[in-house]
């Protein structure tokens, strides 16, 4: 029996959401940057870091090409934006420096420095990064009809729960690693996260026509 139109789109949309979003691919950094803190103040973490790219990805859907127009940006430069911010986190990670993003002192972390993880790097620009809102811009144009574009939201809003499950769920796995292995996978995610910023500053230089295929 074939679907409806309305349950493939949810389908994939969510599909799409969950694929660009790649919480996944966040759960190294966010270990690393929540080092340390409690399991009450990492859940919080994300939940404010879910939440807060789930708000952005919304607002782009909703009015993403109107703000761009207003403030006469484009996408690409949004992308080569979010590069040079990943690109000095990586950094930091690469050569094991606190970075200014985590804490900015070594004693005395404040509420406002965690809620400041949250929001930057890991809502924006690693969760919501630059793929997420171009994603959330075409399967917005994708719905027909005010029944798809209504149950696009809930679709966001179930991959913004699942982000904040998997997160959550991550800070059990990272007790099987010591300090030795945490730093290590530390390093590491500096690196890709080096070359993701490499990345985003490559697709913004492509379409904007500068860089060509090999």
């Amino acid at each position: 029996m074939h679907s409806t139109p309305l349950v493939e789109y949810i389908l994939l949309t969510t599909s799409a959401l969950f694929i660009s979003i790649n919480p996944l691919a966040v759960i190294p950094a966010f270990l690393l940057m929540t080092h340390g803190d409690t399991a009450a103040t990492r859940a919080r973490i994300a939940a404010t870091a879910a939440g807060t790219a789930g708000l952005v990805l919304a607002v782009f859907a909703f009015a993403g090409t109107w703000i761009l127009k207003l403030f006469g940006l484009s996408l690409p430069a949004i992308q080569i934006a979010g590069s040079i911010i990943l690109l000095g986190i990586s950094l930091d990670m690469v050569y094991g420096r606190r970075s200014t993003t985590h804490v900015t002192n070594e004693e005395t972390i404040t509420a406002a420095d965690k809620e400041s993880i949250a929001l930057m790097p890991l809502a924006v620009p690693m969760l919501a990064d630059p793929g997420a809102i171009s994603t959330t811009f075409i399967m917005q144009n994708k719905a027909i009809d005010l029944e798809q574009k209504v149950s696009f939201y809930f679709c966001l809003a179930a991959v913004v729960i699942a982000t904040f499950v998997i997160l959550r769920l991550s800070v059990h796995g990272a007790k099987w690693l010591g300090p030795v292995g945490q730093k290590m996978m530390g390093r590491l995610m500096g690196l890709l996260l080096c070359a993701m910023a490499i990345q985003f500053a490559i697709n913004a230089l492509k379409q904007m026509g500068i860089v060509l295929n090999s």
